[in-house]
């Protein structure tokens, strides 16, 4: 008897110390549709199974500490849906520990996403860089990256504002393969990935009611890149208006802006979403990227939705220094998704 009091009186006392067990949550989604993609010129008329938003299979927690304390993490597995397929890098869309501060924010290291990325960007694309209407090349301005391995970040809300702040490892994240020259055809000559320095990204933005306001700088590994990005919406109740405004450099050092209108207007159990996007190159005076996208999706459940989308793209001397290969094409998708 005494033996199980004394047992009783030690698990009583385990029970409220760190040795607590984290609370696991196992989350995802699977995401599948009929599309033509309208990204690259071999994709055109192949109309196929595809996903609109990334399929994915994700574990986070979170222990108390006590004190305003806890200790976090989350890893996020990408794969194809269709085909079971895993992404090259298995813990692709997220591989992150951390300890927060209900007061102070929170620190975290690992693989996440860049900090105008996630803050900025995402929010200011009416279909949140998903399906064929996404607008990551744009809002990106082809210099911004949208996540980082081996890094350093620190997100933080204070009260309507909320501050995020990213530092990675160079040889982690080498730039894209860097041009480095034109050929006799006027194409743009790359090298391989290289490395020139630690990439970062600062952000912050404002929620206050129907007003959304963010701002972003990032600077990436490449000596010559970096990228600024403002952006800005207001809900109406019957429609929500946007506009997306970024300028930096490339890998090149030539100037690049781009500039992107949206619109978002609930209509029965679904969404009306809209773009307009337009990327320019001001050194060479390209327009590299011009697009307007249109869709609706519906939901079916709090977890469920169809969508549909259709998306018109002009390129115009994507990869060619002289602005030649001007490239117009037409994208669409239906599908569903559901998350879990």
């Amino acid at each position: 008897m005494k033996k199980h009091v004394i047992v009783a009186a030690v698990l009583a006392t385990l029970a409220g110390t760190p040795l607590a067990q984290s609370e696991v949550t196992i989350y995802g989604r699977v995401d599948l549709g009929v599309a033509q993609y309208a990204e690259a010129a071999g994709s055109l008329k192949v109309r196929e199974l595809r996903q609109g938003s990334g399929s994915r299979l994700g574990f986070r927690g979170v222990e108390d500490l006590g004190g305003g304390l806890s200790a976090f993490f989350d890893l996020q597995h990408r794969f194809d849906g269709d085909t079971g397929v895993a992404a090259p890098r298995y813990w692709e869309g997220q591989s992150i520990v951390g300890v927060g501060d209900k007061r102070w924010g929170s620190i975290y290291l690992g693989r996440t996403d860049a900090a105008t990325y996630g803050l900025v960007e995402v929010p200011a694309d009416p279909f949140l860089t998903e399906t064929v209407a996404h607008a990551t090349q744009i809002i990106r301005g082809r210099v911004g990256t949208n996540r980082n391995s081996s890094s350093i970040n620190y997100r933080g809300t204070f009260g309507s504002v909320t501050l995020r702040a990213q530092i990675a490892e160079a040889e982690e994240n080498p730039s894209t393969a860097a041009i480095i020259g034109v050929d006799a055809a006027g194409r743009f000559k790359t090298s391989a990935g290289i490395t020139d320095k630690r990439p970062y990204s600062v952000a912050a933005s404002y929620a206050a009611g129907p007003v959304w306001l963010a701002a972003g700088y990032e600077n990436p590994t490449d000596k010559d890149d970096h990228w600024a990005a403002i952006a800005g919406s207001y809900d109406f109740g019957s429609v929500k208006l946007g506009a997306f405004v970024g300028s930096g450099k490339n890998v090149l050092a030539e100037g690049m802006r781009g500039t992107l209108l949206s619109l978002t207007a609930p209509i029965g159990s679904g969404a009306l979403r809209a773009s307009l996007g337009r990327l320019q190159n001001t050194t060479r005076h390209l327009t590299t990227d011009k697009q307007v996208g249109i869709g609706y999706q519906v939901l079916l459940s709090k977890r469920t939705a169809l969508y549909t989308d259709i998306v018109r793209q002009q390129r115009d001397g994507i990869g060619n220094a002289k602005g030649a290969g001007r490239l117009q094409q037409t994208g669409f998708d239906l599908g569903i998704r559901h998350l879990f």
